[in-house]
Parts: structure tokens; C-alpha cells; sequence
């Protein structure tokens, strides 16, 4: 049941922090002893968000002011909230840890005069923001604060300016190519729905049937929605699932089976793939965190 508006920040413990004339930085841990109903007052900056860990199970958002009540669009490993946005966010029950960066609306606004006004199509990409040099520069922001060295303010400062037209560059292309080939939100879900079954991967031909459209226009619509190819989206959900089963302790071969791996040996080659880590010490590093 929702109780009512509040920060995010009353949901986390600050571990480390940085501030500068540009920006707030901070390494945080949360803990939700039961599920997450809330609508959550973002204020009147912008936050961007990278979870370390992964997400708890079933993390959706809705834009109140913007959508319908019963559309709840999934919130990925990295999104970006813009100011005086209100936010109604439902999850299961979990710990972790994630890197925040909040900018201050007047570096913000003395950047883009439209203080990163977006259409529709950007609002949907922002709760899942699949942008590679975003999360790079979040991580090399996050190591100066844990780690500050000569003129610490300064280049946190540096790294928020690139941040800063990095996102500016990944919403005009998202802008743009939703406007005019991007898929309508409801076969969006259609396909998160169907690939959530993570054991039978569906192909081409059965998505398209699913949404009405041709192969063509479903793979073309995909990547100007998503930001990527269809089989490069069902593989990092995998991979996420993949993340939650291991943190929870079951065993390999029973990850790799409910997934659809080939064997344990392709699962743990695919995992240490995307993460960097064997399945293990992806595990250990994730019960220190905790």
C-alpha cells in the first residue's frame, strides 16, 4: 500500500560523500526489511543512480504526473530522476549498495537551457539508462571520492561536465529515434513479459508474432527503444536474474539450468563475461558488501 511521498535518501545509509559547487556524491547501503509501495519526492535536483549490487527483485517505477496508474516501467542498474519529478517506485525486499550523484539544478540549467527537458520516449530510457560511457565516468567519480587525490574538487567537478553531456547526447539520440521508429510502451512490455521466462528463450519470429509486427520493424523499433539489440537486452537480464540467484546461494548447475545455459561451465564463462567475476566471487564480494 502506498504511505505517502518520501526521499529516497530516507531509505539509505550514507558510507562515503563528496560535495563540490557542481554536484553531491555519495556511496550508500540500503536496507528494506519488506516491500517498497512509495511515492518518492525527488526535490529539485538531478539524481543519478548506479546500483553496485543488484536491484531488488521486481524494481518498477511510474511517472505519476505522466502515466497511467497501472504502468510501471522496470528500473535498471543505472537511471537519472530529474527534478521536481514525483516518482511512485514498488520492489520486494532486499539489501545493497548503490553510487549516487546528484546535480545541482544551476549547473544543471547553466549548461542546457532546458535543464534536460525530455519527450515521452526519454522519460521510459531514463529508468534504464543503457549508456556505457555514463556508468564509466559514474565509477571513475565514485573512485575519487573513495580515493581523493590533488585537486579533488576540481576534477569531481571535470568528471560532472562530461557526465553532464554525455546524458545531453544519449537523450537527443534516444529523442529522436523513439519519435520515429521506437515501440509503443504496451509491446515493450509484451516482450519483458515473454522474456522473463529466462529458461525458453523466445526467437525473433515468436516476439514478433507476440507484438504484430514484422521481424524487420520489431528489431528496428527495439534498438531505437531500448538502446540495443533484442539479444543483447535478454542476455543483461539474464545476467541480472543471474546476479540474484547467486547472491541468494543456489548452486551453479541449478542457475544454469533454470536459465537456459548449455552447461554450468557456459554459464560461469557468460557471467565472468559481463560482471568481470566467477559466479563465486561475484558471491563473496557481494556478502562483504553486505
Amino acid at each position: 500500500m502506498v504511505r505517502g511521498a518520501i526521499r529516497p535518501e530516507d531509505l539509505l545509509t550514507v558510507e562515503a560523500q563528496a560535495e563540490t559547487a557542481a554536484t553531491r556524491v555519495h556511496f550508500a547501503r540500503f536496507h528494506l526489511a519488506e516491500p517498497l509501495d512509495d511515492l518518492l519526492r525527488i526535490g529539485d535536483g538531478y539524481r543519478l543512480d548506479l546500483g553496485l549490487t543488484p536491484r531488488p527483485q521486481g524494481a518498477r517505477a511510474r511517472y505519476c504526473d505522466r502515466w497511467g496508474k497501472n504502468r510501471f516501467e522496470p528500473i535498471g542498474p543505472l537511471f537519472l530522476i530529474r527534478k521536481g519529478e514525483r516518482l511512485h517506485a514498488r520492489n520486494e525486499s532486499g539489501t545493497g549498495r548503490t553510487l549516487v550523484c546528484h546535480f545541482r539544478p544551476k549547473f544543471v540549467e547553466e549548461w542546457f537551457e532546458d535543464g534536460l527537458k525530455w519527450p515521452e520516449p526519454c522519460l521510459e530510457a531514463s529508468l534504464d539508462l543503457n549508456a556505457s560511457p555514463v556508468k564509466r565516468l559514474l565509477m571513475r567519480m565514485g573512485e575519487e571520492v573513495l580515493h581523493p587525490g590533488f585537486a579533488h574538487g576540481v576534477m569531481l567537478d571535470a568528471i560532472a561536465v562530461q557526465l553532464a553531456i554525455e546524458m545531453r547526447r544519449f537523450f537527443e539520440r534516444i529523442g529522436v529515434e523513439k519519435s520515429d521508429s521506437g515501440l509503443a510502451p504496451w509491446r515493450l512490455r509484451l516482450i519483458d513479459d515473454r522474456i522473463s521466462d529466462f529458461s525458453q528463450t523466445p526467437d525473433l519470429s515468436e516476439l514478433a508474432k507476440l507484438c504484430g509486427l514484422s521481424v524487420r520493424h520489431l528489431t528496428r523499433g527495439f534498438r531505437a527503444s531500448r538502446g540495443c539489440s533484442i539479444a543483447e537486452y535478454i542476455a543483461a537480464r539474464r545476467i541480472e536474474h543471474a546476479k540474484h540467484l547467486v547472491v541468494e546461494g543456489h548452486l551453479i548447475k541449478s542457475i544454469a539450468h533454470c536459465l537456459g545455459f548449455a552447461s554450468p561451465a557456459n554459464f560461469s564463462c557468460a557471467f565472468r563475461g559481463a560482471t568481470g567475476l566467477t559466479p563465486r566471487q561475484f558471491r563473496e564480494r557481494m556478502h562483504a558488501a553486505y
